[in-house]
C-alpha cells in the first residue's frame, strides 16, 4: 500500500512541475484488487503526503475525504479490469482544443503514443460525467472533458502520464501555430 501511495505522490509532483495542472486541481488514483487509492479532495498535488491518499472500495460510493471525481475513477476501473491507474488533470492548452485540432494532433509522430482520444461534456463529479468518461475506456486512451479537464488511464501511472503529457505538448504546439497564423 505504501508503495502505491508513493507512486501517487511522485506523479502529483510531476504533473504540477510540467504544468499539466496547478497544484490543487486534478486527482490521481491507482487500483489494487478491489480497492482504489485516490488523492483526497482539495489536496495540493505537488505537496502530497501519505495521509492525502484515501483507500476506497471500488464498489462503494462512500469514501470519506476522497476526491469529488472518485466515481469517475471507479467507473473507469469497473469498465476495464486491465486499467490500473487513472490520472485527471486540468491541462490548459488541451482544454483549448476542438474537434478540428484533434485530427492534426493525431498526425504528429507522438500521436501513436497518445492514442486516439475523444471530447465529451459533463459536470465535474457527476454520475453523468462518470458514465460518459467510462463509456470511452475501451475505445480511447484518454478523454477531454470540455471546459473541465482530461482523464487518462493505463496499466500504470507512467502510462497515463505519458499520454496526458504528450497531448498537452501537441495542444500547446497547435495553440502557438494558430497564434503565429493570426487565428487567435
Amino acid at each position: 500500500m505504501e508503495k502505491l501511495k508513493q507512486e501517487i505522490i511522485k506523479y502529483g509532483k510531476k504533473v504540477v512541475k510540467e504544468g499539466l495542472c496547478i497544484s490543487f486541481f486534478g486527482n490521481i488514483s491507482v487500483r489494487s484488487g478491489n480497492k482504489v487509492y485516490i488523492t483526497a479532495t482539495g489536496t495540493i498535488l505537488d505537496d502530497l503526503d501519505l495521509d492525502d491518499i484515501k483507500e476506497c472500495k471500488i464498489d462503494s460510493r462512500e469514501c470519506k475525504g476522497a476526491s469529488s471525481e472518485l466515481k469517475v475513477h471507479q467507473m473507469i476501473y469497473k469498465k476495464n479490469s486491465d486499467i490500473q491507474a487513472v490520472l485527471h488533470t486540468h491541462s490548459f492548452y488541451t482544454l483549448l482544443l476542438n474537434e478540428e485540432d484533434k485530427e492534426r494532433i493525431m498526425k504528429y509522430e507522438f500521436g501513436e503514443f497518445i492514442g486516439d482520444f475523444t471530447i465529451v461534456d459533463g459536470k465535474s463529479g457527476s454520475d453523468e460525467l462518470a458514465t460518459r468518461v467510462s463509456d470511452c475506456v475501451n475505445d480511447y486512451g484518454l478523454v477531454i472533458v470540455r471546459d473541465h479537464g482530461v482523464f487518462s488511464w493505463g496499466n500504470s501511472l507512467k502510462d497515463a502520464y505519458i499520454k496526458i503529457s504528450g497531448l498537452e505538448y501537441y495542444s500547446k504546439l497547435e495553440f502557438y501555430k494558430k497564434i503565429s497564423k493570426g487565428f487567435i
